[in-house]
């Protein structure tokens, strides 16, 4: 069995790679299913090492670099579309694990369907012609793979983004010269029906880079906007939200990522709150939140949905709390924010959602964010008077 891609200086990329689909190498004996697929023997049993490029092979990274007028070859198109489209998932991934901007995120999420299904079909096509495929990225594949996950925040999104539109131009050229020149018709035949997919890709890759790539770890704060390093959302980010409307997927991956920053931090306040009324608001918090994200994971999921990981930022607020001189105080201030912003949301989904079970979810779970806020600020104005 074959498992896509092992780098060991990469354990979070790994770790995505684990789960990826394994697959059997060609067996030397097996013949194609008729004279017009034959291949020779050679060309069958090629190995990872017989793969393997000259030092300046590997540096030609898109069809390009290849001479124009040498045609290209069933092999060369395998090994490229196949490893692209592994990388383009295990990325999307990483994507979903780092980013909190929005439209990166729905981006990532289009990625692995996208390019899921069209992994399979050709996982499936290269299985039926006796065709061997590379069992780890290509080298300078290694490197973007590298380069994107050392970097993070604001950083990640922008070479993320950058690094999709480059990959989707290559691809593109890749997918058109393969439609027009390779050999196998059933190749031939995938390339042609996959190149409007991957220029759909190519147009929301560079629409979304126009959206993000302003937003860069060097920003300044302009008046009017709010900046943090854990990644908030400006203001200039919610009005333009505001001005397209709320998607279901949208709504999904905020009120799965505050649900579970609530109760990550409900159970630091039932442990290092000193007020009784702070631990019973926590108490409340946690148990509320824990059986309201249960019910959106489950309504999440029968949709298609997308649910957020453990937020980039959920760290970094606990770190900040039980970090803080006067935790009761800070622990109130903070539900204060979080439940006006969760009232807001839940507000906004219950009326704008297309999904009739999210809508339903919303205006059921409203009038308990409610209490919770009056909770908060109740306890946020005892707090104070102690």
């Amino acid at each position: 069995m074959r498992t896509w891609i092992k780098l060991a200086s990469l354990a979070l990329v790994a770790a995505l790679a684990a789960g990826a689909r394994a697959q059997d190498k060609p067996r030397n004996d097996d013949r194609p299913r008729d004279d017009t697929k034959t291949r020779t023997t050679e060309d069958r049993t090629r190995t990872t090492q017989e793969r393997t490029r000259t030092t300046e092979e590997r540096t030609r990274t898109d069809d390009h670099a290849r001479s124009e007028d040498k045609t290209l070859t069933d092999t060369h198109f395998v090994d490229h579309a196949y490893t692209a489209g592994q990388n383009e998932v295990l990325l999307a991934k990483l994507a979903l694990q780092r980013s909190q901007n929005e439209d990166v995120r729905k981006f990532a999420t289009k990625m692995i369907e996208g390019h899921g299904k069209c992994g399979n079909e050709l996982i499936i096509l290269v299985s039926e012609q006796r065709i061997a495929i590379p069992d780890r990225p290509l080298p300078e594949q290694e490197k973007d793979l590298r380069r994107l996950h050392e970097a993070t925040g604001a950083d990640f999104d922008r070479l993320y983004i950058e690094h999709e539109v480059k990959c989707h131009d290559h691809a593109v050229q890749l997918f058109e010269r393969a439609s027009k020149e390779l050999k196998n018709e059933k190749l031939k035949a995938y390339a042609e029906k996959n190149v409007t997919t991957l220029k759909e890709h190519q147009k929301l890759a560079k629409e979304t880079m126009a959206r993000v790539g302003g937003d860069r770890g060097d920003r300044t704060t302009e008046p009017g906007t709010r900046h943090t390093e854990s990644g908030t959302r400006t203001t200039r980010d919610d009005a333009a939200d505001k001005a397209r409307g709320l998607t279901d997927n949208d709504f999904v991956m905020r009120a799965s990522t505050s649900g579970k920053a609530e109760v990550a931090i409900g159970k630091l306040g039932q442990a290092k709150g000193k007020s009784g009324d702070l631990k019973k608001f926590a108490d409340r918090v946690v148990t509320d939140h824990s059986k309201a994200n249960d019910e959106l994971v489950k309504i999440a999921r029968d949709a298609g949905l997308t649910i957020s990981e453990k937020p980039a930022d959920q760290d970094e607020h606990v770190k900040h709390l039980r970090d803080a001189s006067d935790f009761d105080k800070a622990f109130a201030d903070h539900m204060v924010k979080s439940h006006e912003k969760g009232v807001e949301l839940f507000t906004r989904a219950y009326k704008e959602l297309k999904n009739e079970k999210l809508r339903t979810f919303a205006e059921k779970t409203l009038p308990t964010l409610k209490e919770h806020l009056q909770m908060a600020k109740d306890l946020q104005a005892k707090v104070g008077r102690d």
